[in-house]
């Protein structure tokens, strides 16, 4: 050993090899170490991340599954509030069979019932307590029906009836279990979700549903992000619906487990309504844990859901690679030291040439003849060569010593140096029945008409759905009205887009359309406002509608046919108090006045759809202008190098129509409420009018599916989602009316969904540009 370490100190080889390995060494440790740590924490934490993200999103489906029941029931409680209205041999013979249908109808719930208050409904009840319940259930797959009266005597203090008579709030009640046979073996775990029927701000009673918990059990038990993770469905006082082992479903999850209940915040984490994680330690094993919330329509009580996963699960990614980079970092050790071997080596064989040399110098031998050939050009190139120069040095020295020894004084000598050395209720009762009986008969006759009407506007509405071309959708709209009146002919005349229009005579009405006898028939015409009918009931913005028509009118005035027509029907189509077209229908057979409400309702969406088209034909029209602008401008960018001017010109119009392009779209903004949708159907970015209307702060709207808000049976919207979002997968643009509800207000807006689409024409997310048409759907109701 000791013979190994002298060795060692006096060999430069052995010295480099063992020092620059066992340094390498070190810091590849060091360093695999380093990286090993961050990767397992960055898996870790990504982990973590993926884990929230889960729970979040199957929360969000869950939520979607219960916010429909609590949306179900909202609409029946709205429904039912003017009931009290009604004879109560009336409200007998219909509130049941209303209750029995909605129940047939949802297989999934397990009761529905309604309780109206005695005081509600008998103007001569003389408490403010006592009620009559009405209850339909499910036992054995049979539907059972209970009608029965309660607390007479008093209300129940204590009871969830009273405390919602009392707090007139929607309630989803805590899990509770139940038997609808008194038999205790039969009991289901089971919620209520509990709306009260108000008349401003008078309590006439309860409308809730019943649903079964176990249904959740399919959807949080298939939710394994890791293996042996678990997912744990949770109410907000903790009361567990689904949890993997069955024993613990029903128990609390606060009040029975005191320990992690303290330790870890439950219940005040629980009433924040957010998103919370924490790390556990069960049986020796560490667990990453996340809660999220699942809000059911607006009560403040937020239930949620759990997934937990063992940490070691997290982890085995991190520790393979850790494996990979060790073995990774051994085989460049070993690679490292035999490079360091030959490196070595090829320093210390010119090294030991040279101290060989320097020997003999050192005694004083100089031998002129023997050189050391090194031909590297490094270092050891140079020293070698120094030292060659030094003996070459020393032998000139020796000769010009030797020549002044001999008495040359005039030998030539040439020196090495100059030294050299760092985000009013109630009215007569008889009088109410006659007219009842009377409103009845014209309510079937209105209804028929409104039926008539809604069909009519609702295919009308599809087809402005399934044409995004101005002259298709007119020729189309045209000819179902025209054939939905039994009418003749028709004809559709829209506004002309003019860049400047300084007075109404300005505004002109181009024919998009027109029919004749079933068939298409060509017209290029133009028409001033105020000129001819069509001008002047668009000047005056009302209906024309005549029966004693000029003969040759139709051949004369709109060049649509020969024959003498009986009714001729001209329609303003009006937004906003402006006209957006006019439509002519002629007759040989004269219009109900429902017939022509009928074709000014529809002129209504008619317009609404117009004035879609023209700001989504507008847009586009901008956005190729622009493309096509910046393609001018790169194929011209080396003439406007050499031509100083001429660039300087482009630049400044360039600069003007990107000004007016940034007008434009902040026009659109002030004007109309525009999303911005992922090609999956989520809002990725809305602006500031849309979010003032929704009611809602911009976080919680970025991220929702397209029409979270929107009315309507649930069958239907997912199937118009599907049908949507399908179209624009497909780069068509879609029109459609929506109605939403927000904060008890019910809104339509009018919206254009515009695919946008890359240089390749492929879809890469969508623009919903919508107005609102509010006012026209409560003009049409008015």
């Amino acid at each position: 050993m000791k013979g190994l370490i002298n060795k060692i100190k006096e060999s430069i080889q052995a010295k480099l090899q063992l020092f620059i390995l066992s340094s390498a060494t070190v810091v590849f440790l060091l360093t695999i170490l380093y990286v090993s740590i961050e990767t397992r924490q960055m898996a870790l934490d990504e982990a973590k991340r993926l884990t929230i993200e889960i729970a979040q999103k199957k929360a969000s489906d869950i939520e979607s599954e219960l916010n429909k029941d609590f949306m179900l029931t909202h609409t029946l409680g709205k429904a039912f509030q003017d009931f009290v209205l009604y004879e109560d041999s009336i409200r007998k013979q219909v509130l049941p069979p209303m209750l029995k249908r909605v129940f047939e109808q949802n297989q999934h719930l397990q009761s529905i019932w309604m309780h109206w208050e005695l005081a509600a409904i008998d103007e001569n009840y003389p408490n403010n307590y006592g009620r009559v319940r009405t209850n339909f259930y499910r036992v054995d797959n049979e539907i059972k029906r209970k009608i029965d009266t309660v607390d007479t005597e008093g209300d129940d203090e204590e009871g969830l009836y009273y405390k919602i008579k009392i707090n007139k709030k929607n309630i989803i009640t805590e899990p509770y279990w139940y038997s609808y046979t008194e038999d205790k073996s039969e009991e289901i775990l089971e919620t209520s979700i509990c709306v009260p029927v108000l008349q401003s701000t008078r309590f006439l009673g309860l409308m809730g549903i019943d649903l079964k918990l176990e249904r959740f059990s399919g959807l949080v038990k298939t939710i394994k992000p890791y293996k042996n993770s678990y997912a744990f469905f949770v109410s907000h006082e903790g009361t567990i619906i689904y949890h993997p082992d069955a024993n613990n479903i029903g128990s609390n999850l606060i009040k029975d487990n005191q320990a992690d209940a303290e330790r870890y915040n439950f219940e005040r984490r629980m009433k924040t309504g957010k998103t919370f994680s924490f790390n556990r330690d069960k049986n020796n094993e560490k667990y990453y844990t996340t809660f999220a919330p699942v809000f059911i329509g607006d009560t403040d009580t937020p239930w949620y859901l759990s997934i937990v996963v063992p940490y070691k699960q997290m982890l085995i990614q991190a520790n393979q690679n850790m494996q990979k980079s060790l073995l990774i970092g051994l085989a460049g050790i070993i690679i490292l030291g035999f490079v360091l071997w030959i490196i070595a080596r090829n320093i210390t064989r010119p090294l030991i040439n040279i101290s060989s040399l320097l020997k003999e110098l050192a005694a004083g031998k100089i031998n002129t003849q023997q050189e050391l050939r090194i031909k590297t050009k490094d270092e050891i190139g140079s020293i070698s060569l120094d030292v060659n120069g030094l003996k070459h040095s020393l032998a000139r020295t020796a000769e010009f010593a030797e020549e002044i020894g001999k008495g040359n004084l005039d030998v030539e000598f040439e020196k090495l140096s100059e030294d050299d050395v760092i985000g009013n209720a109630l009215l007569n009762m008889r009088q109410s029945l006659q007219k009842a009986e009377e409103d009845e008969k014209k309510r079937k006759e209105a209804d028929q008409i409104q039926k008539w009407i809604t069909e009519g506007i609702a295919k009308i509405n599809e087809l402005m759905r399934q044409h995004g071309n101005l002259e298709d959708l007119s020729y189309q709209v045209v000819k179902y009205i025209a054939d939905y009146l039994n009418a003749n002919q028709g004809a559709l005349y829209v506004v002309a887009e003019k860049e400047k229009v300084e007075s109404e005579e300005d505004i002109t009405f181009e024919a998009t359309s027109a029919l004749a006898w079933g068939r298409k028939k060509p017209l290029h015409r133009t028409i001033k406002m105020g000129e001819t009918l069509i001008g002047r009931a668009a000047y005056e913005q009302a209906t024309l509608y005549m029966t004693e028509i000029p003969d040759n009118y139709v051949n004369i005035t709109s060049g649509l046919g020969k024959a003498n027509p009986r009714a001729l029907l001209i329609v303003p189509l009006m937004l906003n108090e402006e006209v957006m077209g006019i439509i002519e229908i002629i007759s040989f057979n004269e219009m109900e006045k429902y017939q022509i409400e009928f074709v000014e309702q529809a002129g209504e969406s008619i317009a609404s759809t117009i004035a879609s088209l023209k700001i989504s034909q507008r847009t586009s029209k901008l956005l190729e202008q622009t493309k096509s602008q910046a393609g001018e401008l790169t194929e011209k960018e080396e003439e406007l190098r050499q031509q100083m001017e001429e660039m300087q010109s482009t630049q400044e119009e360039a600069a003007k129509r990107e000004a007016e392009m940034t007008g434009m779209i902040t026009a659109i903004n002030s004007l109309a409420y525009v999303a911005e949708f992922s090609m999956e159907g989520y809002i990725t970015n809305i602006n500031d009018a849309y979010a003032q209307l929704l009611e809602l702060p911009r976080q919680q709207i970025i991220g929702k599916k397209q029409g979270f808000f929107e009315l309507g049976e649930d069958e239907e919207r997912i199937k118009n989602f599907e049908t949507l979002w399908a179209k624009m997968r497909k780069g068509i643009p879609h029109k459609q009316e929506q109605k939403i509800e927000i904060n008890n207000k019910t809104r339509w807006l009018s919206e254009v969904y515009t695919p946008i689409k890359d240089n390749d024409g492929e879809p890469q997310r969508v623009v919903n540009i919508a107005i609102d048409i509010t006012h026209l759907k409560n003009k049409k109701e008015d």
